[in-house]
C-alpha cells in the first residue's frame, strides 16, 4: 500500500512498505514522476508513477533495491505532522493545544521521543493557522464578517444583526433562527455579561439565556461597545423584531404575559427590558445582592470579623443576607425590627439596603421609591415554588466559553469560531433530549437548598415563636454553607 504526505516545506513524499521516496524529476511528457529514496546518498532505490497525485498508479517499483532496512518510526512522524498540518489548516482558529491533542494521540514511545517538542509543535501549528485566518481587525470599522464567518455550523445565518460599520457604538447580535424559536418556548429568561473572553475592540459579551424544559442555554450573543441603557434596549427591540419576523414571541405565551427575567442588579439592564417588554417580572440575582453586602462588610473594614465564625458581627451579616426571604408583606416591618438589634457597626449597611432596597428614601416627608423595589430581589416566593434564585446556570456557562477560549481577550475569528461551536452544541442539546447535559451545580449545594426550601416553609413557626433572626441565620448558614461571596472580578465594571 503506496501513499503520498506532505514534506516539512510542503512539497509531496511517496510512502511504500515504510521506505520514503521524494519527488525527483518528470519524464519528457511529464505524464510520470521519477520518485527517489529520500536516502539518495547511499540509496538509488527508485519509482516511477503516473502524475496525478490523487489517483497515483505505480509503473515500476524498485522497493526491493533499498540498501538500508526500512523505517516505520520515521513515517509515523511524519504521518503525525501530516495530520496535525492539515488539522491546522481546517481549524484555523482552534488553540494549538488541542489541535494536538486530538491530531498526535498517543503514539508508542519511540514515536514519542522523535517527535519535535511540543513547544516546537505548538508554533508550527499557530504558524499554519495564520496563514488561513482573515486579518484580525484593528479596529470596529475595520470588522466585516463575510462568508464563510457569517453562518452557523449547520448554514444558516449566524449574526442576527449588524448595526453597521458606521455606527460608532457597533452592535453584533448572533442568534440562529433555531435558537429564537428555542427562546419563544422558555418558561424563564436569564441575562448576563462578560469581559474576559471578549476580542479587544468590544467592552463585553452580553448573553440571553432561557429556560428550556428545566435545563438553562444560552441562545443569545451580543458583542456591545457601551454598556449604557440604549445599548440594552438596542439588543432586545432587535431580539424582538427578529423573532416577529419568525413568527413567534419572546418566551412561553409571550414575553408580555409576564415571565420572569433574572439578571444581575444594574440598572440599565433593568430599565431597557422593562421599557421593551413592559409586562415582564425583571428578577435580580441572589448572588449579586449578597455580595453587595460582603463588599460593604470589606469597606467598613470587618472582613476579619466577619470571617470569625463566633462573632456577632458574623452572625448578623448572614442574617442580612438571608432579608431575600423574608415574605414581602413582612418585609418592611420584619426589616426594621431585626436590623434594630443588630451591631451597630453595621449601620451603614443597614441603611444602604433600607435605603436602596427596603423603603427608599424620605425626602419632604415622602418617601421616594428604592433604587431596586423589593419584587425585584425578594425570593422567599421562589424557594417555595423551588424555582432559581442565583445565576449558577449562567456563570457555569461563562466558565466553559471562557475555558474554550483559552486566553483572555481572543482574536475575533477564534471568539467566533468558538461561539459557533457552542451554538451547535446547544442546539443539538435542546433538540436531542438533553441526555448528555449535566446540572452545573454540585450535590452540596443542591442539599442547602433544599434545606433553605425546607426553613422557608416553616417561616410562619419562626415568626409565632418572635425568633425570626434565627429564622434568617438559618438560612444564611445554608448560603453557600455560609461561605463568603465571592468579591467581582476586577475588571467587572458592575457595582451597586
Amino acid at each position: 500500500m503506496a501513499e503520498i504526505i506532505q514534506s516539512q516545506n510542503g512539497k509531496p513524499q511517496l510512502v511504500k512498505r515504510n521506505f520514503l521516496y521524494q519527488h525527483h524529476d518528470y519524464n519528457k511528457a511529464r505524464t510520470r514522476i521519477y520518485w527517489r529514496c529520500w536516502q539518495r546518498k547511499i540509496c538509488n532505490a527508485s519509482i516511477t508513477t503516473n502524475n496525478n497525485l490523487d489517483d497515483f498508479q505505480i509503473f515500476r517499483d524498485g522497493t526491493a533495491k533499498h540498501l538500508h532496512a526500512a523505517d516505520p518510526a520515521e513515517i509515523e512522524v511524519k504521518r503525525i505532522s501530516n495530520r496535525v498540518k492539515r488539522r491546522a489548516l481546517e481549524s484555523p482558529n482552534e488553540t494549538p493545544s488541542a489541535g494536538l491533542a486530538a491530531t498526535v494521540g498517543a503514539p508508542p514511545e519511540e514515536i514519542v521521543q522523535r517527535l519535535p517538542e511540543r513547544r516546537s509543535m505548538r508554533r508550527m501549528v499557530n504558524r499554519v493557522q495564520v496563514g488561513q485566518r482573515p486579518q484580525n481587525p484593528k479596529t470596529i470599522q475595520d470588522l466585516l464578517i463575510a462568508p464563510p464567518q457569517d453562518v452557523t455550523l449547520r448554514g444558516t445565518r449566524f449574526p442576527m444583526y449588524d448595526s453597521s460599520v458606521d455606527d460608532p457604538d457597533r452592535l453584533l447580535i448572533f442568534a440562529s433562527p433555531e435558537s429564537l424559536k428555542i427562546l419563544a418556548i422558555c418558561d424563564m429568561l436569564f441575562s448576563d455579561r462578560t469581559f474576559k473572553t471578549v476580542p479587544q475592540a468590544f467592552a463585553q459579551l452580553f448573553s440571553i439565556h432561557g429556560r428550556f424544559m428545566g435545563f438553562v442555554f444560552p441562545l443569545v450573543f451580543a458583542l456591545t461597545t457601551r454598556l449604557t441603557e440604549d445599548t440594552y434596549s438596542r439588543v432586545y427591540e432587535q431580539v424582538k423584531i427578529k423573532c416577529t419576523e419568525l413568527g413567534v414571541t419572546v418566551g412561553r405565551a409571550g414575553i408580555d404575559a409576564g415571565i420572569s427575567f433574572m439578571m444581575d442588579f444594574e440598572l440599565a439592564n433593568m430599565n431597557a427590558v422593562k421599557a421593551v417588554f413592559p409586562a415582564v417580572h425583571v428578577k435580580g440575582y441572589m448572588f449579586h445582592f449578597d455580595q453587595m453586602i460582603y463588599r460593604k462588610v470589606v469597606e467598613l473594614g470587618l472582613k476579619t470579623d466577619y470571617e470569625t465564625v463566633r462573632s456577632d458581627i458574623r452572625q448578623d451579616v448572614v442574617a442580612l443576607m438571608a432579608v431575600p426571604f423574608i415574605p414581602l408583606d413582612d418585609l418592611v416591618d420584619t426589616f426594621t425590627e431585626v436590623t434594630e438589634e443588630m451591631d451597630e457597626r453595621l449601620d451603614d449597611i443597614v441603611t444602604h439596603l433600607d435605603v436602596h432596597y427596603v423603603r427608599g428614601v424620605l425626602r419632604r416627608r415622602r418617601r421616594v421609591a428604592p433604587r431596586f423595589a423589593p419584587a425585584i430581589w425578594n425570593t422567599n416566593q421562589a424557594a417555595l415554588d423551588g424555582d432559581h434564585r442565583t445565576n449558577n446556570a449562567v456563570k457555569a456557562w461563562h466558565n466553559h466559553l471562557q475555558h474554550m477560549m483559552v486566553i483572555r481577550h481572543a482574536s475575533m475569528w477564534r471568539f467566533l469560531e468558538n461561539l459557533k461551536k457552542e451554538e451547535n452544541e446547544i442546539h443539538t442539546q435542546a433538540r436531542g433530549g438533553h441526555t448528555k447535559i449535566k446540572e452545573p451545580v454540585n450535590k452540596k449545594y443542591q442539599t442547602n437548598q433544599r434545606q433553605v426550601e425546607q426553613i422557608v416553609r416553616n417561616y410562619q413557626l419562626y415568626k409565632d415563636g418572635g425568633d425570626i433572626p434565627t429564622y434568617l441565620r438559618a438560612i444564611g448558614y445554608h448560603l453557600k454553607a455560609g461561605a463568603p461571596p465571592t468579591v467581582q472580578e476586577p475588571d467587572d465594571p458592575d457595582s451597586d
